[in-house]
């Protein structure tokens, strides 16, 4: 309508006369005819502006509030995921730490002696293995002298109570840096840090102390050691540590040999003799495959008359480098490189032959 009426507007705005008030009455005509309908759209839009203004912050202050919930529930979610992971390293602390106190115990009672609590073979040969040859150390070889009487006389019981008083002593005789070990029944093994002298000081302690005896069931039980020592000092050029158990075992067995109830160390005959007794068993085999073992018979006779009554077969081995072997060696040898029985039927078979000619 304003605009469909701007002509009659402009009519009487030519129509204005300056210092004629008159004139200006189509002009106030036209002001009072819109004057109403403008004040009423005013108020409309003002009105609806408001309103829009409001929806717009009833709006924000709803995303607000959504933020606000959003916020919160995000920080329970936290709280609740921080509970959850502090209750699952918690959980798993706990649980690695009883993992790990079970793999302790198991690799523990895998390296122990279930009867004397000390290391094992197994330990020991580990600890062998890993031993450096530049360094100084001794392999120790205990075995127990009489100690087969203990169990047939007293019982199997007093038996473990002699092993683990044993485990006892060599075990506290030690130093952090030794194993002491128990290979499997009366024998026990050393891996020993050190000089020859203390290796001596060593053994020396540990024969006096085992040869004073212990009780059983209010009872003294006597029994003795005998050890064999190979320390670096008397090594061959070249050995390995596998190589100074072999040489310790033959000082051992020239200890017990010696009467017992003494030490021994490797020496340049006895690691010889270990050389050779290590030859024997390797080709004692071949030996008797090859014919290189043959069998004497010796007549034995009747004093009464001096008639023979039997032969006695004796083995006798003609080595082409060691010359002939005595033939306790020669069983030995067999009985060592588990080549007793092929031994034995060999032995029987030229004892049948002979006799079928006869």
């Amino acid at each position: 309508r304003i605009f469909a009426n701007l002509p009659r507007l402009e009519a009487a705005v030519l129509a204005l006369k300056a210092g004629d008030p008159a004139s200006f009455n189509q002009v106030g005509d036209f002001a009072m005819e819109f004057q109403a309908p403008l004040l009423e759209y005013s108020d409309r839009s003002y009105t609806a502006r408001r309103n829009q203004l409001r929806e717009l912050v009833e709006k924000e202050r709803q995303s607000l509030d959504d933020l606000r919930s959003i916020q919160i529930e995000f920080v329970g979610l936290s709280c609740l995921v921080l509970i959850y992971v502090l209750v699952e390293l918690s959980l798993s602390r706990r649980f690695n730490r009883r993992l790990k106190v079970a793999l302790e115990d198991k690799r523990r009672l895998l390296a122990s002696d279930h009867l004397t609590g000390i290391a094992n073979r197994r330990r020991f040969e580990a600890a062998l293995a890993e031993q450096s040859m530049t360094e100084s150390f001794a392999v120790v070889l205990v075995d127990l002298d009489g100690f087969k009487g203990v169990n047939d006389t007293l019982g199997h019981a007093a038996g473990d109570h002699v092993l683990k008083a044993v485990a006892e002593i060599l075990d506290s005789l030690r130093l952090e840096a030794d194993i002491v070990s128990r290979l499997g029944g009366d024998e026990f093994a050393i891996l020993l840090d050190g000089s020859r002298e203390r290796a001596r000081d060593y053994a020396e302690a540990a024969v006096a102390r085992i040869s004073a005896g212990c009780f059983f069931d209010g009872k003294p039980v006597r029994i003795s050691a005998s050890l064999g020592i190979a320390h670096i000092d008397d090594a061959r050029i070249g050995a390995t540590p596998q190589q100074m158990m072999k040489d310790a075992d033959a000082a051992l067995y020239v200890a017990k040999a010696a009467g017992r109830n003494c030490i021994r160390f490797t020496t340049p005959d006895i690691m010889a003799m270990s050389h050779r007794k290590q030859a024997l068993q390797a080709e004692i085999r071949s030996a008797i495959e090859t014919g290189q073992i043959d069998v004497a018979f010796q007549p034995i006779v009747s004093l009464a008359d001096g008639r023979p009554t039997s032969l006695e077969a004796l083995v006798r081995w003609e080595h082409p480098d060691l010359g002939l072997i005595d033939p306790h060696d020669v069983v030995a040898a067999a009985e060592q490189a588990g080549e007793i029985l092929p031994l034995t039927l060999f032995v029987i078979e030229r004892a049948c032959n002979i006799r079928s000619t006869l």
